[in-house]
């Protein structure tokens, strides 16, 4: 009688095969066994157990042997790493795909990376498990749930050094113009590489000579090793400063319920396009502290880039994936819009709104897309009609039972504000383009012009429209930096620079309504008194910018809303004119009051462009600093300018958010 041929457990098969612990033949991109019963294959993992071997040790012959050695000694370890923190939740013991399309998973020693390339040569004294869990603690806990196993973590790391560990400091004071706030507030950095681990000291016993036994095989040998430490496995390291600090920065508001952070919990390990994309950020992110990993964050994106345009993965994670892509090319590349990304991401998201019925994450990509066309629109001329997908997705989300508004991670409460504003910055490029290439006036020209001031004169009316939200109106995020306070104020902000902006660019509006200034009325235009000379206009402008400012102003820093401010700051960085000509023919004590407001509020802006500089280590940031800096050279030398032609004429557009 035949017998069914026995199927041994297959050490590194696909995650379904070895979960059935049947024989997997390792095809890519997807394995026969799965090919063969129409499923999807998971793909294939990095499974890496502890061996005792690998424990960094030199030879002892006995605990007696280790106690006559000598007393105990402090060190401090060399630098701040805070990157390298492992994880609290030590559960999983199964590091992440490094590609999950490989059949042959990468070894150990295939991503090591010596920190002695990245940072200046320090003898490290303390050497211990170079292997970290995977499984970040930062997913929401019904994934952590799922996904991990229990495992004692006293079998990972020595007793002396877990709870320094979990108790890693994770803020570290930066300091500000007196003018930007009172006190000096706690602020995320990536890039923390020397102070905090100066607060700490470990003990561990000297080793002595003596013969090896099994006493030396024990996990919690700590001795003194003589070359530098190593990042013995560098996707584990990024994957877990994504969850801990890339998705906070990345967010105006975090928590478990973040939408991108339970995206990203679900996809990571099996979306080979997801999983690149956030090394690739984790590593840009990092490339001011480790100039090394700014390969590794080009090497990872075009990796994820790869992986995107194959088609493997599923709709969310593929849409999600090429979001984050072209949200963050100008990570690498300041100058990089990725307008091909942004197109092949409205398709997707309007293949895939028509066939789900999840608000909750239609709204999400949605609101996401919405945000991305808005920073687009003022740096770039579309090459694709956003608007036909409108009212399918942005507006697909059912209003909630208590009537509050849910603020977007990306967007905030801005929502139908961020859609007003990507309609302004398209008209005002084109406006601006055509302006710079008339010659000689035509018809045709006349015709244009007088269409583009019809279309402003309906964008300030819906801007005008808008009413104040309350902040009772918002649901609480439950972020402890960010407050529904700070949403109502963003929101308003916005509003005042799309206004701003009109103004600016077609001064007949302003001149229809134009009142000596009055904050209290600038949402209610009243019938014009007079049609204001130029100064005037200048100074109504002037008083409006400041106002923008004074609202952010009222935001702390630390509020992760900061990642929507740069705009309003450039945007408004152009009306900062000190004019003592002007101040001399305003009534004297006006006048000088205006100039020490202007001043203040380039101090302003001026710090807290620093302050980014220090959160956000990217290249763009210092492009956008050195774009207002430039709009400022050229307003103090009597020149009028707007920001945009400053922006196009030096070269320096990206996406400013």
């Amino acid at each position: 009688m035949r017998t069914k041929a026995p199927h041994r457990k297959s050490r590194n098969g696909c995650l379904r095969c070895k979960a059935r612990r049947v024989k997997c033949d390792q095809r890519a991109p997807a394995c026969s066994r799965c090919v063969d019963r129409g499923l999807q294959c998971p793909g294939y993992s990095l499974n890496i157990r502890w061996d005792p071997r690998n424990q960094l040790q030199t030879p002892s012959s006995s605990t007696a042997d280790r106690a006559r050695a000598g007393p105990t000694q402090t060190v401090d370890p060399f630098s701040d790493i805070d990157f390298f923190q492992p994880s609290v939740d030590h559960r999983g013991d199964v590091l992440p795909a490094i590609d999950p399309w490989n059949p042959e998973p990468a070894s150990i020693s295939d991503w090591s990376l010596s920190l002695g390339e990245l940072l200046p040569s320090t003898p490290a004294p303390v050497g211990f498990a170079p292997l970290m869990p995977v499984v970040p603690s930062y997913f929401p806990p019904a994934l952590m749930e799922e996904s991990t196993m229990s495992t004692d973590e006293s079998a990972l790391f020595p007793p002396n050094l877990i709870n320094p560990l979990l108790d890693f400091p994770t803020h570290q004071q930066i300091g500000l113009l007196p003018d930007d706030s009172g006190t000096n507030h706690p602020v995320e950095t990536p890039g923390r590489v020397r102070d905090t681990w100066d607060r700490w000291s470990f003990t561990y016993p000297q080793s002595g000579s003596g013969t090896q036994n099994s006493d030396s095989q024990k996990l919690g040998v700590i001795t003194t090793i003589s070359h530098s430490p190593e990042i013995t496995h560098l996707p584990t390291v990024l994957s877990d400063y994504f969850f801990k600090e890339v998705i906070k920065l990345y967010s105006v508001w975090d928590n478990h319920s973040n939408q991108l952070r339970i995206l990203a919990g679900c996809f990571w390990q099996s979306s080979g396009v997801l999983y690149h994309t956030m090394q690739s950020m984790a590593a840009a992110l990092l490339t001011k502290s480790f100039p090394n990993l700014r390969a590794v964050a080009i090497g990872e994106r075009q990796m994820g880039l790869e992986c995107l345009r194959s088609g493997n993965d599923t709709d969310e994670d593929r849409l999600i994936g090429s979001i984050l892509l072209g949200h963050t090319a100008s990570w690498i590349k300041p100058h990089e819009l990725s307008h091909e990304n942004f197109e092949n991401s409205l398709e997707m998201l309007h293949a895939w709104a028509s066939k789900t019925h999840d608000h909750s994450r239609l709204s999400f990509f949605g609101g996401a897309v919405d945000y991305w066309a808005m920073l687009l629109s003022f740096v770039s001329e579309p090459r694709k009609n956003h608007n036909f997908l409108r009212h399918s997705v942005v507006e697909a989300g059912p209003p909630r039972v208590d009537g509050l508004i849910n603020p977007h991670p990306f967007i905030g409460t801005s929502g139908s504000i961020v859609q007003v504003l990507t309609e302004l910055g398209t008209l005002i490029f084109k406006y601006r383009k055509r302006v710079s290439e008339i010659d000689f006036i035509s018809e045709n020209d006349l015709e244009s012009l007088r269409k583009s001031i019809q279309d402003a004169r309906q964008l300030e009316r819906r801007l005008l429209a808008f009413r104040p939200l309350l902040p009772k109106s918002v649901q609480d995020p439950g972020d402890q930096t960010t407050s529904p306070v700070h949403f109502v104020r963003i929101d308003e902000g916005l509003r005042c620079t799309g206004l701003l902006q009109i103004y600016r660019v077609f001064p007949d509006l302003l001149n229809d309504r134009y009142q000596p200034w009055d904050s209290a009325a600038l949402l209610q235009p009243r019938p014009a008194l007079k049609t204001p000379s130029r100064e005037e206009r200048n100074t109504w402008l002037t008083m409006l910018a400041l106002h923008i400012l004074n609202i952010n102003r009222e935001i702390p820093f630390e509020s992760r809303t900061r990642c929507m401010q740069p705009f309003m700051f450039v945007a408004a960085s152009c009306e900062l004119r000190i004019d003592f000509d002007a101040a001399n023919e305003t009534s004297g004590m006006d006048g000088n009051c205006i100039l020490v407001q202007i001043s203040q509020a380039r101090d302003f802006v001026r710090s807290r462009m620093v302050a980014y500089l220090q959160v956000f280590p990217l290249q763009k940031v210092e492009k956008m600093f050195q774009l207002i800096q430039s709009i400022w050279s050229e307003i103090d030398d009597g020149r009028e300018v707007f920001w945009l032609d400053v922006c196009k004429k030096l070269k320096l557009g990206t996406l400013m958010g």
